[in-house]
């Protein structure tokens, strides 16, 4: 099955889980990524057919990962671990570089500023996030902290995480643990 209510109960009892009941929620979340994968090669044939692939800007990413007992906990929205946080971002751009791999961490705030200079607009100053597309021309990563907030919203017992280089700071209900 894998619906959303059996995904609940386990995330409320993480004991009960069996080790086929994670191999079977894997096997779904794997089969949600290859269909996602299968419609967006879709998008992108037709894109090609059409001759306008090589002047179409292409992002790609998510908004958050699964946790599939990794930590003791199924779903997300309750922890900061990074199966959570570690998203794709992928993007193709007239004119930019393929194939490479970018290591540096970034944020999702970041994704509006870069599509934007991609597409030769201006990038407002009082927008939140940074134009991404210096770290494939060879530019320096930006030494800056990485926010992420998790739970319901707004709520003051949200869960929030400020990550600076290797060090990573995250404030629940209880307080600030460094991790």
């Amino acid at each position: 099955s894998g619906t959303t209510q059996e995904i609940m109960a386990l995330r409320a009892h993480p004991e009960r889980a069996s080790a086929a009941d994670v191999a079977r929620l894997e096997a779904l979340y794997d089969a949600g990524i290859l269909q996602l994968d299968a419609q967006i090669g879709r998008l992108l044939r037709g894109l090609r057919e059409r001759g306008d692939l090589e002047e179409t800007l292409v992002v790609v990413t998510s908004d958050h990962g699964e946790e599939f007992a990794d930590h003791g906990n199924f779903s997300h929205g309750h922890t900061h671990h990074r199966e959570l946080l570690h998203v794709p971002l992928i993007l193709s751009a007239p004119g930019e570089p393929r194939g490479l791999r970018v290591p540096t961490p970034v944020s999702l705030i970041d994704v509006v500023p870069t599509a934007l200079a991609l597409l030769g607009q201006a990038v407002p100053e009082d927008m939140d996030g940074i134009d991404l597309s210096p770290l494939w021309r060879g530019g320096a990563p930006p030494e800056r902290p990485l926010f992420a907030e998790a739970g319901p919203h707004p709520r003051e017992d949200a869960l929030r995480s400020i990550r600076s280089g290797r060090f990573v700071l995250i404030r629940g209900p209880e307080g600030a643990q460094p991790v």
